[in-house]
């Protein structure tokens, strides 16, 4: 794992686990946190509310300015499966992710085995994620799902 990477998770680990700040707070930081680790991807974070999903409170971080919105014309995998989802080609693979995307990987938010919100990656170009991009963003979300669970 990158040195970044590991610091990252560190800083966010305290953040979350020592520091008296709520829900709000936390969801902006993780967001511009995994923002500066994949600076050509749009960040965003989707919380659960309701029992269809829907989406509730959104971060989002896109190195354009423009915020992501998902544009699902299916059910999406990662509430229906409550695994992860990578996608290197969108042309090639369509999916449940951002429309302008073309590459993207969303992973579960979870707590035990309920799924609390999305987290996911976005890009302008289609390539695929490496296996550590996708290991830091299944430990966010990991480490997102814990907060969430004690604010």
């Amino acid at each position: 794992m990158k040195p970044e990477h590991l610091a990252t998770i560190i800083k966010l680990n305290n953040i979350m686990g020592f520091l008296p700040i709520g829900l709000d707070e936390i969801l902006p930081v993780v967001v511009q946190e995994t923002g500066k680790l994949f600076p050509d991807q749009c960040v965003c974070l989707y919380l659960n509310q309701g029992e269809d999903f829907e989406v509730g409170p959104c971060a989002c971080s896109c190195p354009s300015g423009a915020h992501c919105r998902a544009g699902r014309e299916r059910p999406c995998p990662v509430v229906s499966d409550g695994l992860p989802v990578v996608v290197a080609d969108a042309g090639r693979e369509p999916g449940c992710g951002c429309q302008r995307a073309a590459s993207y990987a969303c992973t579960p938010i979870k707590s035990g085995g309920e799924i609390l919100g999305i987290v996911s990656l976005s890009g302008r170009e289609a390539k695929p994620f490496s296996r550590e991009d996708l290991e830091v963003l299944l430990s966010l979300a990991n480490q997102t799902g814990l907060a969430i669970t004690a604010c």
